[in-house]
């Protein structure tokens, strides 16, 4: 069901103007909440409930108006995450990624390792029992093992792909996350700014101690720079970050590849 929030503009209903204390945006959000809920009370009116897969997300992280949220209403819409939609940072890629299977999932379950929305085509291939082709679903892994107990593990070598608004990369596995570029963080600005000497190439963050991406430790931990560079650069050249048959890696348009020679 598409709903369009988070988007602008911000359409709330009558019945939910000035309900919240955070203006249209608030308003917006807690329709958003009520609409939910509308699903899911029909589904158990329906006897539906137990045996649906619901999954709750967001396509993005918050829209530019963050800002004015944080400042006008101290409402944190990425919470304690640099940036926001369109950005390379987590404020533009973390969302909610809720998911309800009475049949399947046990309430309160929690994974906490980073997964992609791309794992829907492998995850709901998985649960049908359908084969997902080699030129298909390249970056897509099934989380239906963690679905039915949170005790199992994903792969915990699996890397996640960012890919920002402005076209430049970054990679995340395990803790680690390095962004491909030397940036300003601007929503609607471009991001890529060249290193004065002794600067750093790219940011490196530990997002386990360092959520916010505060500190770049690019000079501190060469070691991963190193392996995850290499790391996003076999999965750009092979076409997918999944076991199977290379696909074909298309060399045209991509400036963003600063670290690698496509030509």
């Amino acid at each position: 069901m598409p709903l369009t929030s988070p988007h602008l503009p911000h359409c709330t209903h009558p019945d939910f103007q000035g309900k919240s204390t955070c203006g249209n945006y608030g308003d917006f959000m807690q329709e958003t909440d009520y609409r939910v809920g509308q699903v899911l009370d029909a589904l158990k009116a329906n006897g539906l409930e137990e045996n649906t897969l619901v999954i709750f997300s967001s396509d993005n992280g918050a829209e530019s108006n963050y800002v004015y949220q944080r400042d006008t209403y101290n409402h944190y819409s990425s919470m304690n995450f640099k940036g926001g939609k369109r950005d390379i940072y987590e404020g533009g890629h973390r969302v909610p990624f809720l998911m309800r299977w009475p049949n399947v999932i046990s309430a309160g379950g929690k994974v906490d390792m980073p997964v992609c929305q791309s794992d829907y085509l492998a995850t709901i291939a998985d649960i049908v029992g359908a084969k997902i082709l080699d030129n298909a679903g390249e970056d897509s892994y099934s989380l239906y093992p963690v679905l039915k107990d949170t005790k199992n593990e994903l792969d915990t070598n699996r890397a996640v792909i960012h890919h920002s608004f402005t076209g430049h990369f970054a990679i995340r596995q395990g803790k680690w996350k390095l962004n491909m570029l030397r940036g300003s963080g601007g929503s609607l600005k471009p991001v890529l700014i060249e290193p004065e000497e002794g600067e750093a190439l790219f940011e490196l963050y530990d997002l386990e101690k360092d959520p916010g991406e505060t500190t770049n430790l690019y000079f501190k931990h060469p070691e991963v720079v190193q392996k995850l560079q290499e790391k996003i650069t076999n999965i750009i050249k092979n076409g997918r970050s999944t076991e199977g048959e290379p696909q074909p890696f298309v060399k045209e348009n991509w400036e963003q590849l600063t670290w690698m020679d496509v030509k």
